[in-house]
């Protein structure tokens, strides 16, 4: 059996998680042998996240998040920014802003590189900070952008001691305050509109390849006798990556949107 050991002394990146602190022990005949893990490439979580949606698809579950590790551009275990780990995946995005000094220019820069790589920013977060004010501003930004903002109360403090009496102190007051965020808010609301907005995004993409039937004429295609089922639907495309729309190729597919690799090269 082979045992894993995680240590840290403090929060560090994943990409020094990755290649400083974790080892494997491995038992052997003549005693423990210690190896250095092996760092994931971009294949494997991606691989497993899209293993574990589809799963969570095919069963009673409505809505999944998948949290990332800090900013849009916070290393991945390999090294890469999160930003373009993650694009394959074409997730919608809950952008979590910054309600400190400065936050307001972070959180914009986030967005925007969010949005130049093709993620549809669905809705922000944040605390208010009576003082900084970074709520209101960035609001009154994203409102402009159609994109709803919602500002929550900060959680309470984390209490200084780890005694078993502090930490149920905790507990209690996250539970609370969870209660109290969920009815006083519109949190429940933003989850309703992530939903319809992905309803929407679906029945676009269904439409599309009879409104390009209809719309285009494509250079060197036979017209005659072609039909939308023909059409290869493309939900987005950024630097090597190509998302399309399910094209009936497969009786069950994981996922209507697949990635797709464009063999032509010449358009």
């Amino acid at each position: 059996m082979t045992e894993c050991l995680y240590q840290f002394d403090e929060p560090v990146s994943p990409h020094i998680a990755a290649r400083k602190k974790i080892v494997s022990k491995v038992p052997d005949s003549i005693g423990t042998e210690l190896i250095r893990a092996k760092i994931p490439r971009d294949d494997d979580p991606l691989a497993s996240i899209h293993k574990t949606l589809s799963a969570w698809a095919r069963t009673d579950i409505d809505f999944a998040l998948v949290e990332t590790a800090g900013g849009a551009h916070s290393p991945a275990p390999n090294g890469n920014s999160q930003a373009d780990l993650y694009r394959p995946l074409r997730l919608p995005i809950v952008l979590v802003a910054d309600s400190r000094l400065g936050g307001i220019s972070a959180s914009i820069s986030a967005y925007e590189s969010l949005l130049l790589r093709g993620y549809d920013v669905q809705s922000v977060l944040l605390f208010r900070d009576e003082y900084y004010q970074n709520h209101e501003y960035l609001g009154n930004f994203f409102r402009k952008k159609s994109i709803p903002l919602v500002s929550l109360a900060a959680p309470p403090a984390k209490p200084s001691q780890t005694d078993a009496n502090s930490l149920a102190r905790d507990e209690e007051a996250m539970t609370s305050y969870y209660q109290q965020v969920s009815q006083e808010s519109d949190i429940m609301r933003l989850v309703e509109d992530m939903n319809v907005k992905n309803t929407k995004r679906i029945e676009r993409l269904e439409e599309m390849a009879s409104r390009a039937q209809d719309l285009i004429w494509y250079p060197f295609t036979q017209h005659y006798g072609m039909r939308p089922k023909d059409i290869t639907v493309i939900d987005s495309a950024h630097d090597d990556y190509f998302q399309t729309f399910g094209t009936g190729r497969t009786e069950k597919p994981d996922s209507e949107l697949r990635p797709t690799f464009d063999g032509s090269a010449s358009w």
